[in-house]
């Protein structure tokens, strides 16, 4: 089982890759990762891909294979990758504007004044300055 210098004979062991992780901004530079062995893998910025290089040489296309991620997950949200909370100065408000206490108060207070009291629901019962005032004093 050992061989003569007292090692466990390479013949027994099945073959061992030690994975080192690559980043390339490009294919050229992909192909170009001479330290690069079977089983490394290169993270590729430009297409935002990863490959594992399944067998040599390094510098064939043919040998890295691509490592499939799931296109139906989230990467980002407006612009923004990880643990995301967005609040409303990360989103621009477009045509839907966010409520604010200003703007609710503003638009009370023009819609409020546009209004004539008879428009009110209760309108006919609001006594103006024009109205004259008759108080009765308990005398029948």
């Amino acid at each position: 089982m050992v061989n003569a210098s007292g090692k466990i004979d390479d013949s027994l062991l099945s073959s061992l890759a030690i994975t080192d992780v690559f980043e390339a901004a490009s294919q050229t530079e992909m192909l170009a990762l001479a330290d690069a062995n079977i089983g490394d893998v290169c993270i590729r910025s430009d297409i935002n891909k990863t490959f594992i290089l399944k067998a040599t040489p390094y510098s064939s296309l043919a040998n890295w294979k691509e490592l499939k991620t799931p296109t139906d997950t989230v990467i980002s949200v407006n612009g923004q990758t990880g643990a995301i909370s967005l609040t409303t100065s990360n989103i621009s408000e477009g045509t839907g504007l966010y409520y604010t206490e200003a703007r609710a108060t503003a638009n009370f207070n023009s819609n409020f004044a546009a209004k004539a009291s008879t428009g009110l629901t209760d309108g006919a019962n609001i006594l103006r300055d024009t109205d004259t005032f008759i108080l009765n004093g308990g005398n029948a």
